[in-house]
């Protein structure tokens, strides 16, 4: 075999190996976003896991709402983390680790609304996982 087929080879299995990794992470935000994108007022998101400090999983992204301000997307935008967080119960060895802090809501008037607003007396500076949300809505 020549250098030229093995480096051929190697570059091919590389890419292969890659997008293999790169597949699992695409896999859980489309299904996220047809779990939220269920939910009545959702327009679209635009979600997807990533690693946070520490190799800490994560969400982040944006669910869009046809509510006309932020007051108006917050219950909607509450139905969505609810489907959100039901998608890491079902998928995750440990989904109250998951840090949720990253995933907002944009009304249709272009207000955001980040994901400590649905939780009373989290800051927004304050770390906010999953397991707020699992105990939130009776999931765990």
């Amino acid at each position: 075999m020549s250098r030229r087929g093995a480096l051929g080879g190697l570059a091919a299995l590389s890419a292969a190996a890659l997008s293999a990794c790169g597949r699992g992470r695409d896999d859980l935000g489309a299904r996220l976003d047809d779990a939220v994108g269920g939910v009545d007022g959702v327009t679209s998101s635009a979600l997807e896991e990533v690693s946070r400090d520490l190799g800490a999983g994560g969400v982040a992204g944006t669910i869009e709402s046809d509510a006309a301000d932020a007051a108006a997307v917050l219950p909607v935008f509450d139905a969505a983390m609810e489907q959100l967080v039901r998608v890491l119960v079902d998928e995750r060895a440990e989904p109250g680790r998951y840090l949720v802090d990253t995933v907002s809501a944009r009304a249709a008037d272009g207000s955001v609304v980040p994901a400590h607003a649905l939780v009373e007396g989290f800051a927004s500076t304050d770390e906010l996982r999953a397991e707020t949300f699992i105990e939130k809505y009776g999931l765990g």
